[in-house]
């Protein structure tokens, strides 16, 4: 591969021209922004995949421009240093932005990469990232997080089939704890409730917690939080004897890996995570990918390394579809058909909001610590003819080995000679010329064999015979060996004229939808005014005049409005609704879009214009916590002094006339004010609160309403978490 280097002293910014052969003809530059080191896993990637174009000869746009890429690196790691390489690589004029791949990062900046106005492939996970993006310019290079949660339940209800799951989140809030929310609500949707959630805080509460964990003794534990963390607390899990599934989200990460191993780690059980791609993804892209990439590096690719190689290949796509410019590449993203990539099927119009791949793979760590894949999901889904776990290459387990160069498997009836070539994509469309405006008269799969004859000027596109006559073939799909340069030319066909149908032009109408709605905060209180962002999108082909959004909110028919901008075909707007209701319960309200029917949305327009939006209505918390208890103590749950339960062992009871009662048809996180009526009695036995039982309880002398959930016993010590509400 050739270069160029020029370093901006400032800013230390590094500008790659990836190339291979010489373009037949000067070409123009796409200029892609990385927010990283070119040497990085994802600047390999890019690299990878830019010299791969670039020496196929380029890409030709629609209107016959023959475009290659440069690749403008900067290197970067907090969130002022993102902004100062934005301004850099602004004064440089890039096209597109990769990067950046952290989620916490790339929130914090997302203002500044909207100021960009170009389109931006980032491969952070965070769900609300794209869907906050109204322009429509935030790309993403891998699966959102509701993507892994969803496989991770999936697997962890194939492995512990009906077993019990706790969740351990080390930390609070930012992106984890949306991570979290994300599988906790994958498992609701599969039915799984888990028996407990805990929280591990700092190194402090880790012994209380293994003490909870042991009572709990739960099938499988998922984990959320830092890597050394979760490795502690594993080697203490086993420590113990605990032998059960251990699923840690980013068990793929080196820290976690390394950490594991630096303390002498011997496998013991499972120990699972989930991921967008790994190297024992077993499909020819990813295989071809890993083989190219050892041999160029000298390294194994990871994760970030495949969302970037598949990146540049998506911008490729869109720029033969639509041109060069960052408003073309942003149309041919958003239209461009299904492309084959390393981690799975990329097809960004199939999605909304710059959503471009929904596989994930889980996978189980070897006695080296490595990613094992096992299965592969889409959207939660397993997929069909999963690699057997011994069939997946272990790329730590011994010496990596000179890689030869990738050698696809000919055809069994005969040897390929000369020039010889293989597909590279799912489906390859043949065509009557070199260009998208000629017709496809077939198609050819993935791994299939073909044998040009002839190739246009600039060798971007390749002849082969098919079904009696000459078919093009875009040269970037395929797999070319052999001295491709003393191909023939062949003269393309006339370009053809279309032709032109008279029929009656069809009114254009706008369509106005909900695409997205969230309540602020996720469980707003009695009495005290929330915020409800709406997204609603111009899914039509016209204009929208304004109009209103409204809903009437429960209990008590409250009524909100907000006001839609005029949009545009493919815009986006958000609407804020600011309602005040009193009460507590869990309501369903539908959203009406267009409230007073102010735009034309043709024939059937009207039928999408409500959203139901479910919200659940709580009252204030005035105290919570968790409580140990031991026999002969009590519990000043109010901080009044005088005391509201009391334990003795055997029995929890009310002390100066709190009532408690076991309420076993209530869930302790859907648990609200109203559920809590009526709580009479005295005592509460042993027997009758199993680990995850809700009791309810009336406090004295103030006659508050509250609950506690059961989350262990130690011998006769009691554990449980309270909360008391405001009336």
């Amino acid at each position: 591969m050739q270069s160029r280097v020029w370093r901006w002293v400032a800013m230390g910014l590094v500008l790659l021209l990836a190339g291979g052969r010489i373009l037949a003809q000067q070409p123009a530059y796409v200029r892609l922004g990385l927010l990283t080191t070119a040497d990085s896993p994802a600047g390999r990637g890019a690299q990878l995949a830019i010299s791969e174009i670039n020496g196929s000869g380029g890409i030709t746009g629609p209107d016959g421009t023959l475009y290659a890429f440069e690749l403008l690196s900067v290197p970067v790691t907090t969130v002022e240093e993102v902004r100062a390489g934005l301004e850099a690589l602004a004064a440089r004029e890039m096209h597109v932005l990769l990067g950046p791949d952290d989620t916490s990062i790339a929130l914090a900046t997302f203002n500044d990469l909207r100021a960009l106005r170009i389109p931006v492939l980032t491969a952070a996970v965070g769900d609300s990232l794209t869907i906050a993006d109204t322009d429509d310019r935030i790309f993403r290079s891998r699966a959102p997080e509701q993507v892994y949660a969803q496989a991770a339940v999936a697997y962890l209800a194939e492995i512990v089939s009906g077993g019990s799951v706790v969740i351990v989140q080390n930390g609070s809030g930012g992106v984890g704890a949306d991570s979290v929310r994300s599988f906790t609500s994958a498992l609701g949707n599969a039915g799984i409730i888990p028996r407990s959630t805990l929280q591990l805080n700092d190194a402090a509460n880790l012994e209380s917690l293994i003490t909870t964990l042991r009572s709990l003794n739960p099938d499988a534990l998922a984990v959320w939080g830092e890597p050394e963390t979760a490795a502690e607390l594993l080697l203490r899990l086993r420590e113990e004897g605990w032998a059960g599934v251990y699923l840690y989200r980013d068990a793929s990460d080196p820290v976690f890996r390394e950490a594991l191993l630096t303390q002498g780690w011997v496998q013991q059980g499972i120990v699972a995570g989930v991921t967008s791609w790994a190297p024992g993804v077993n499909t020819p892209a990813s295989n071809r990918f890993v083989l190219r990439y050892v041999e160029t590096f000298g390294v194994v690719p990871d994760a970030y390394s495949a969302a970037a190689y598949d990146a540049v290949y998506l911008l490729a796509a869109a720029v033969q579809e639509a041109g060069g410019t960052p408003d073309d590449i942003r149309r041919g993203l958003q239209v461009m058909d299904a492309l084959e990539g390393v981690q799975g099927e990329l097809d960004p119009a199939q999605y909304s909001v710059g959503e471009t791949l929904s596989a994930a793979a889980a996978f189980q760590l070897n006695p080296y610590a490595v990613p094992q894949v096992t299965s592969r999901y889409v959207n939660g889904q397993l997929l069909a003819n999963q690699p057997a776990p011994a069939d997946v290459p272990d790329f730590r387990a011994t010496p990596l080995p000179t890689v030869p160069p990738v050698t696809p498997t000919p055809a069994p009836t005969a040897t390929p000679e000369g020039v010889w070539g293989t597909v590279n994509t799912a489906r390859l469309n043949v065509r009557t010329g070199p260009g998208m405006n000629y017709d496809v008269i077939g198609q050819l799969q993935n791994n299939e064999t073909v044998f040009p004859i002839g190739a246009n000027r600039d060798f971007t596109w390749i002849v082969i015979p098919f079904r009696g006559q000459n078919g093009w073939v875009a040269a970037y799909l395929l797999d070319l060996h052999g001295q491709q340069r003393l191909l023939p030319f062949i003269q393309p066909p006339p370009t053809p004229t279309p032709v032109i149908i008279p029929t009656d032009t069809p009114v254009p109408f706008g369509d106005l939808v909900v695409i997205a709605a969230a309540v602020e905060p996720p469980r707003p209180q009695s009495g005290q005014q929330f915020l409800v962002r709406v997204y609603v999108r111009n899914q039509g082909q016209a204009d929208t005049s304004e109009t209103a959004l409204a809903a009437s909110f429960q209990p008590g028919e409250v009524y909100a409005s907000g006001q839609i901008p005029a949009l545009a075909p493919g815009q986006t707007a958000e609407v804020l609704l600011r309602p005040l209701v009193s009460g507590s319960g869990t309501y369903t309200v539908q959203l009406v879009v267009d409230l007073n029917n102010l735009v034309n949305e043709g024939p059937g327009g009207e039928a999408n214009n409500l959203y139901p939006l479910t919200y659940t209505l709580d009252h204030t918390v005035l105290r919570s916590g968790t409580v140990v208890l031991s026999p002969g103590q009590q519990h000043d749950m109010m901080g009044s002094g005088t005391p509201i339960l009391g334990w003795d062992g055997a029995v929890l009871s009310g002390q100066n006339g709190a009532q408690v009662a076991v309420l076993p048809a209530l869930n302790w996180n859907t648990l609200y004010f109203d559920q809590l009526a009526g709580v009479v009695g005295g005592a509460v036995p042993r027997a009758s609160m199993p680990v995850g039982a809700v009791v309810g309880l009336v406090t004295a002398p103030e006659g508050y309403r509250g609950a506690l959930r059961v989350d262990a016993y130690s011998g006769d010590t009691l554990q449980y978490t309270y909360r008391v509400y405001a009336p």
